[in-house]
Formats: C-alpha cells, structure tokens, sequence
C-alpha cells in the first residue's frame, strides 16, 4: 500500500524525533511534492540519515528543489535515490 501524503503527516513526527535513523526508503508511495516537502521539513534536524530514497513518488523540479534546501544543511547523506519521477533538466 502507499502511504501518500497523509501517512507523510503520520510519519513526521517520528522523523522529526528520531536520532539514530541511518536509511529511509519511501519509493512507489505517491508523495508528490507536498508529501516530499512534509517529510524533508520533518528531516530538518536529521544527522544520521545516510541513505535515501524517494523513486517513483510523482515528484517533480518543486519538490527537488524542497529536498535540495536539506540537502545543503546535512553532512551525512551518501546515497540519494530520485528516479522515475517528473523531475526534468532545467
């Protein structure tokens, strides 16, 4: 089952609290932009996330753009999945 934006809600408090998270898969969950934006605000503070996925989610240039602004505050990520999105070079 996907979680769509709604479980995003339901999963962010647990995000925003935890300190030992190392890998987070959401591929082929129907994010969207506004279900990528919800869970990268929850990541705010995160410092052990390593490994990320976000395949398949229908996001698109706007929800890249959300995950780019934590990209530039965290140090821990080595691995970070976007594919089969509408995510186009522009």
């Amino acid at each position: 089952d996907r979680i769509g934006v709604e479980g995003c809600r339901v999963l962010a408090p647990a995000l925003t609290t935890n300190t030992t998270l190392t890998e987070l898969e959401l591929g082929g969950n129907a994010l969207g932009d506004e279900g990528l934006c919800i869970i990268v605000e929850a990541m705010r503070n995160q410092t052990t996330l390593s490994w990320l996925s976000f395949t398949d989610n229908d996001v698109s240039v706007d929800g890249v753009r959300a995950l780019c602004g934590w990209l530039g505050n965290t140090s821990s990520l080595r691995k970070l999945y976007l594919g089969s999105n509408r995510v186009s070079a522009e």
